[in-house]
């Protein structure tokens, strides 16, 4: 196990995932909670998202929410998040989460990128945002996020893989 981003699969219909993820309206990013300095993450009109309160205009994504649910025995926050077109997101910890679970239905994604591990292209992942990352600017990439909270991304792989082998 890297240190960093892990691949994971997950069944489920990403056409389906596409057409709940369109059928929403998004808000640009303004931080959760309050931050030091006006800096690219204060106010990000290039980088949409919506925190995911009710799922039942969400049907598939419900099902992802559950399996994790079930996996890890904690309630998961989903976020759904839009890049626009030629714009990356600096080097950054994530607030609030030590690890999450990404879904990328784009195409032809941009990579995320670890300082000291390189760039990652991916579908489905969990991913260790309590390192320093970044998502180079690309195609518009269109992100499910499941925050998985105070839990480390290494138990986060030991639990899924555990949990795989099971099923």
């Amino acid at each position: 196990m890297n240190n960093y981003i892990t691949e994971i699969n997950i069944d489920c219909d990403r056409q389906k995932l596409l057409n709940e993820f369109n059928s929403v309206e998004l808000v640009p990013y303004t931080p959760s909670r309050p931050i030091k300095a006006d800096t690219w993450f204060s106010y990000q009109p290039d980088w949409l998202t919506l925190t995911i309160k009710d799922y039942s205009n969400f049907p598939e994504i419900k099902k992802i929410k559950d399996l994790i649910m079930n996996t890890f025995k904690l309630e998961p926050i989903g976020k759904l998040f839009q890049l626009s077109k030629g714009v990356e997101i600096p080097p950054h910890k994530d607030m609030g989460h030590r690890s999450c679970i990404n879904i990328v239905l784009s195409n032809d994604p941009a990579p995320v990128t670890y300082k000291n591990y390189g760039d990652v292209v991916y579908k489905t992942a969990i991913l260790n945002v309590s390192k320093r990352h970044s998502v180079n600017a690309g195609p518009q990439r269109k992100v499910i996020k499941f925050q998985l909270g105070r839990l480390f991304y290494s138990d986060a792989v030991k639990i899924w893989n555990s949990k795989q082998l099971i099923m």
